[in-house]
Order: structure tokens, then sequence, then C-alpha cells
């Protein structure tokens, strides 16, 4: 199956994953992903504002702001297919972006990223060999080319592993924890 098969198919299985077995399964990420060595060492953290399929991320950003971490969201520029990431300190800094997805508003400070900062890469499947399909603008392949820090991705076990052939400009996250393995 390609990966834009696979991206239409992996939606739907997120969108269809409800209920208590689906909060079991994020606690268990949560857990796993809290006591990784890339979050302990972490003093930044990259992630996003989960839209309501994804593995939902208001826990980690509470987690990391509870740890004092730095926590920064996203702020995608859609012409030049680039991402830069601000501080997020409160939720009230967030507003509706470019279709519709939650992002930092211009108030918020930009982050220079170094070795100490961890990106919970989103993803909808993953490869064994750590690459990913994501949704399809190339908006991370592009950023992690060229970050200096760690990558984790977080995943139900449905996402993981996924057969697909990378492509020669994808780039593999270092770990990928799921709720029954951490790889």
């Amino acid at each position: 199956m390609n990966k834009k098969k696979q991206r239409k198919a992996l939606k739907e299985q997120l969108k269809n994953f409800t209920g208590m077995i689906r909060l079991c399964a994020e606690e268990k990420i949560y857990h796993q992903l809290f006591m990784h060595p890339f979050w302990k060492e972490a003093r930044i953290i990259l992630t996003t504002m989960a839209m309501p399929f994804e593995i939902q991320t208001k826990p980690i950003i509470e987690q990391a702001w509870k740890e004092n971490k730095t926590v920064a969201i996203p702020r995608t520029h859609y012409e030049t297919k680039s991402l830069f990431f601000y501080e997020l300190t409160d939720y009230q800094q967030l507003v509706k972006g470019t279709m519709n997805i939650l992002e930092p508003s211009s108030t918020c400070r930009k982050i220079s990223m170094d070795t100490d900062t961890l990106c919970i890469v989103p993803g909808l499947g993953f490869h064994q060999e750590k690459y990913r399909i994501g949704f399809g603008g190339g908006f991370y392949d592009r950023f992690l080319s060229n970050f200096p820090g760690h990558t984790i991705s977080l995943a139900f076990h449905f996402q993981y592993p996924c057969i697909f052939l990378p492509d020669p400009y994808d780039v593999p996250v270092q770990a990928i924890i799921t709720d029954c393995l951490s790889v």
C-alpha cells in the first residue's frame, strides 16, 4: 500500500479508536515518554497541539511545565513549507492558524534549539526503521534535516510498524514509543 492510501486508512483507524481503551493506551505512552532519557535530558520540548484523532499533547505540555521545561509549538509557513517553534507558556497564547490548526500567537518568543531539545514528531504510521508517514506536506522532514536535538514519535500499537518505502527525503526519528513497546 502506498503512503497516500495508508495515510487515509490510518486516519480512519485513529478516528475510530476511542473510549477507555484509547485513554489507557495514551497513559501507557505518556508514562514511557516521561521515563525516557531523551525526555529527562531535555530542557526544551517541541510538540504540537494535537488534533482530536491524534495522541493528545496537553498532558505532555502540562508535564513539561511541571518540570520547568520550556514548551514550544510550531507555526507553519506554507509558502516555504517551513516550521518555526515559539514558546508557549499559557493556552491563551494559541490562535487558529492555516487549516484551523492551533498555533502560537505572534506575541510568543521564537525558540532557539540546541542538543538539549526534544522534538515530539507527529505521524500517522511508522516504519520499522523509524521513518514516518506524516500528513503529506514534508514540513517535519525539512525541519528535521537540520535539527540538532533528539526526536521521538508517539504511536498506538496499530501505527507501528507500517510497511512502506521511505522516500529519499524522509528523515527517521530516533525513537518510537507505543502503548506496547518502545524502540
